[in-house]
């Protein structure tokens, strides 16, 4: 899907430790990429806070944000209103983002006034790497006219992510065609996200149509590990569970993502992640208990905030609802609310008849519950549990009627002689009050919520906005097709039968103590959340029966980093999943192959046991030579490792290898024999060797080296390449291994390095049963050559003109797609040579390898400097809403169950204490 060029390991090369996993294409579980798109699924930490600052004292009188300071985007004034959304308008020369001076200044300032331009060769790689989160559109001029709509919405888009360092580009693939997003099945109909640098998500045009859309789906990129999508009440319940004693839970119901709604729930969430956990269901069985109104599905949205923070793991979350509009200001000012004291009971000043409470700057109603003393008992029973339920929507007051004065309750606008206590009266806030207001009154109360419930709905709901409001830009002209890759569920904990959990410091630290049983511990640090670590956990989970049978007695666990994150911070945990290996008496090894059950289960299987594996006769050596399934289990394998065996006359002459085995363990099975008539008889001189046996291998089945045995570092790098097929296909895991940790920086004579790919026209790249490779005479040429002249700085693939990745890369070179052409590229000085003659004759093809090489020959062509990095599909969380008809008798489902509930709770009600009749509110 790229070109290849001289950057390509850099892809596979994690800049920080712990953050190296690599996502393999999995059987229903990710998404399926052909060619070189499956190799690495990047993942990154959760995003920084917004530079447009959202608390509360960040806000004017209006209720509308304002950025400033450096970090937050200085230079812009973030107005909200409810109809247009958020505007920016230029104020000075302060700097944006983080800081950039120069060139990186200019590129921010030419954003400012919309999504940048990318022209050249080059600018796209830049883009996507200079930042955390970047989104980028790939178009033809002359489309439709809903292509210009968009690309208007796109822009004032841009101006606004600009506050939250999510930017924004257009590509115009007829000036600058973007190998692999310029195709015709691309162009115009996707926007693609990227997070440090890497594809995570593709936008279908269709789901971007305005605005709200397509900054709500920029902010759910930036968020997609912390604001996590759950689709039932059970995930919600494990989440409260997870939640008590440490956070309160502010919770969204969406039915349609992207809208207005949606994307002002993430503002908030992108500015208060740090002070809540936000979360949000697309499905109406996610809301099950929090008893939906019939406003709130037709309306498509609601929120609720779980109150668990303050509750012992074994006392139930209490749960408020949120009853104002879904705009930003009134959200900031629902979560300050949220901020001040639950309830106050009003004691006024002596000689004062002003009633103060912590509530006076805001716009809630007041709830008064009026009592005597009769009847405070009851009320102060009560008052606890209903301000909990209203914390953050209304005021809750209490007021002594015996001991405040008749003429503030006049000034309340209420009489004595009008109350029965217990009583509850409403009124609007003192700065919305009218004096000739009547002011509802509720006397000798037994079960006020469904009085109190109507009242707050007649202050207090909002009509929906309209389509106009929210700035509606249909485009079902384009009649895009949507193209989701899959989405993962969380794992349920039942589900997992065989990989237990962590709970705590002890238990983690019992988990690695020496054990004469355990010869290795695996662990998990996992988000319960997080798509991949669910993968990982599944996989996981599937191999232990596996490893069991093949004689393993490695224990397997899983560390939930939201539930322990300071075990997590201990261990230098700053992404998810990663997944650590202990083998016994040897230090960790941070996993970084593909999350697929088979190479989990390989790597395993290396790392366990003593390591080079110490061969003691030259029957056992012969055996281990063809892979006896006996003499280690990851060779009873289906796919079983190579084979690197050092035959040496002393175990000091056998130190580089030994050593070399350290570094490799893991990913090869590396074995030592010490013997001098071995070495003589295999080796052919006393210095020793290193026999490499591969029988998959077509045209290298065994290999023996003799350089670099004393340097640990340059024979680990040797065993990485000659450990493979010396001509094979080319992926991305097959040129990770032939190009990472230096390649040919191991070989002092060999400056450049060398990779020599031939393409196959289609026609001929056909398999013969059970067969790895096509049967073709210029295939088997070349992998002769291969055999004989392949090294640290010269290796071999071929690819077939049927792949993609293929037709991609010859188009670069300028082949003919119909031919088989053979080319050496230097993958230092980015060139390119094609092979000049037809035929492809091992005999000519030695020279011009030699003539290449020493720069004897002109090259064909300069690859541009920019990196090649195949990037992983992004998962489209859009893929949580299912068809509407299936969601639709979902939903029926679940409202006749809340239905026949509260048939039943009514027809009980005689039985209930009306004090805790209030959870209903």
């Amino acid at each position: 899907m790229h070109k290849i060029n001289g950057s390509l390991k850099d892809y596979y090369t994690r800049r920080r430790p712990g953050n190296r996993m690599k996502v393999a294409p999995l059987t229903a579980l990710v998404a399926v990429l052909a060619s070189l798109t499956a190799a690495e699924r990047p993942l990154s930490a959760p995003p920084a806070h917004p530079s447009c600052d959202l608390r509360p004292d960040a806000h004017g009188g209006d209720g509308t944000c304002t950025t400033g300071g450096a970090e937050a985007g200085e230079g812009f004034e973030t107005r909200e209103t409810e109809e247009v959304g958020v505007k920016e308008e230029p104020r000075g020369r302060g700097e944006l983002g983080n800081g950039e001076g120069g060139e990186g200044e200019v590129e921010r300032k030419k954003e400012r006034g919309g999504a940048r331009s990318l022209t050249q060769e080059g600018d796209f790689e830049k883009f996507i790497n200079e930042g955390h989160v970047h989104i980028v559109y790939f178009y033809a001029t002359g489309g439709s006219e809903a292509i210009r709509r968009f690309l208007t919405e796109y822009n004032e888009s841009a101006k606004h992510l600009l506050q939250y360092k999510v930017y924004l580009a257009t590509v115009e693939c007829g000036q600058y065609p973007v190998r692999g997003y310029c195709g015709q099945d691309k162009v115009g109909r996707t926007a693609y996200g990227f997070r440090d640098g890497q594809e995570r998500i593709a936008f279908p045009l269709d789901t971007l149509f305005n605005l709200n859309a397509i900054v709500a789906s920029a902010l759910h990129l930036a968020m997609i590990n912390t604001v996590p999508i759950l689709q039932t009440a059970g995930e919600r319940k494990d989440l409260e569970l997870r939640c008590r004693g440490r956070c309160d839970i502010i919770f969204s119901y969406q039915r349609t993502l992207g809208t207005y709604e949606h994307r002002m729930f993430l503002e908030t969430a992108h500015a208060y992640q740090d002070q809540y956990m936000f979360a949000i269901t697309t499905y109406t069985a996610g809301t099950l208990g929090l008893s939906p109104t019939a406003k709130d599905q037709e309306v498509g949205h609601s929120l609720w905030v779980v109150h668990c923070a303050d509750k012992t793991p074994e006392e139930e979350c209490v749960v408020s609802r949120y009853r104002r509009k879904m705009v930003l200001s009134q959200l900031v000012q629902f979560l300050a609310a949220l901020q001040l004291p639950k309830w106050h009971e009003v004691r006024l000043a002596a000689g004062s008849r002003q009633v103060v409470t912590p509530y006076d700057h805001t716009e809630m109603p007041w709830i008064i519950l009026l009592h005597d003393s009769a009847s405070r008992s009851r009320v102060m029973a009560f008052v606890p549990h209903l301000a909990q339920l209203l914390h953050g929507t209304a005021a809750t007051l209490t007021f002594d009627l015996e001991q405040e004065g008749v003429e503030v309750l006049a000034d309340l606008g209420l009489s004595t002689s009008n109350i029965v206590a217990p009583a509850m009266a409403i009124l609007q806030p003192p700065h919305l009050r009218k004096p000739s207001a009547t002011v509802p009154l509720l006397n000798d109360y037994d079960d006020p919520l469904e009085w109190l419930n109507d009242q707050l709905d007649d202050l207090q709901i909002q009509p929906v906005l309209s389509k106009e409001e929210q700035g509606y830009v249909p485009v079902e002209s384009l009649e895009l097709q949507q193209d989701d890759e899959l989405v993962q569920e969380m794992v349920p904990e039942e589900r997992l039968l065989h990989v237990p959990a962590l709970e705590g410091p002890e238990a983690f630290s019992a988990a690695l103590a020496p054990s004469t049983s355990r010869t290795l511990t695996a662990l998990a640090f996992t988000l319960h959340w997080d798509p991949v670590s669910n993968i990982l956990l599944q996989h996981l989970d599937s191999i232990i029966p596996q490893l069991h049978e093949l004689g393993s007695h490695a224990s397997l666990y899983r560390v939930n980093c939201f539930d322990w994150p300071k075990v997590c911070d201990a261990n230098g945990i700053s992404t998810y999943p990663v997944l650590r290996l202990h083998p016994k008496g040897a230090n960790n090894i941070t996993y970084d192959g593909a999350i697929s059950g088979a190479s989990i289960l390989k790597a395993i299987l290396l790392c366990e046991g003593s390591t080079p594996l110490e061969v003691t006769s030259g029957e056992v050596l012969e055996e281990l030579l063809r892979l006896s399934p006996s003499l280690h289990p990851a060779l009873a394998l289906p796919s079983p490792p190579a084979v690197a065996v050092g035959v040496f006359s002393t175990p000091r002459d056998a130190a580089g290898v030994t050593q070399a085995a350290a570094i490799l363990r893991g990913t090869h099975l590396v074995a030592r024999h010490i013997s001098p008539a071995a070495t003589s008889s295999m080796c052919g001189s006393r210095a020793g060797c290193v026999v490499v046996a591969k029988p998959h291998d077509r045209y290298q089945p065994r290999r023996i080296l003799h350089d670099h045995l004393n340097d640990p570092s340059a024979i680990a790098n040797v065993l990485r390449y000659a450990t493979l097929p010396v001509m094979g296909r080319l992926d991305p895991e097959r040129y990770a291994a032939l190009t990472q940790s230096g390649g040919a920086s191991a070989d002092d004579l060999t400056p450049d390095q060398y990779h020599v790919i031939l393409f196959l026209p289609a026609a001929s790249s056909e398999f013969p049963p059970g067969a790895r490779e096509p049967r073709d005479a210029a295939l088997d040429a070349v992998g002769q050559v291969a055999a004989e002249a392949a090294g640290p700085g010269l290796t071999f693939s071929w690819l077939s003109m049927d792949d993609p990745t293929a037709r991609d890369i010859s188009r670069t070179y300028g082949l003919d797609e119909r031919r088989r052409v053979l080319v050496a590229v230097n993958l230092r000085a980015k060139t390119v040579t094609v092979y000049p003659r037809a035929d492809l004759d091992p005999s000519s093809l030695l020279p011009w390898l030699q003539e290449v090489r020493v720069g004897a020959l002109e090259h064909t062509l300069t690859l541009a400097d920019n990196a090649w990095e195949p990037s992983l599909a992004g998962i489209d969380y859009l893929r949580l809403l299912e068809e509407d008809a299936v969601r639709e008798a979902e939903d029926n489902l679940i409202l006749e169950m809340e239905a026949d509930l509260s048939t039943r709770a009514s027809a009980d009600d005689g039985l209930m204490d009306p004090l805790f009749v209030h959870e209903d509110l």
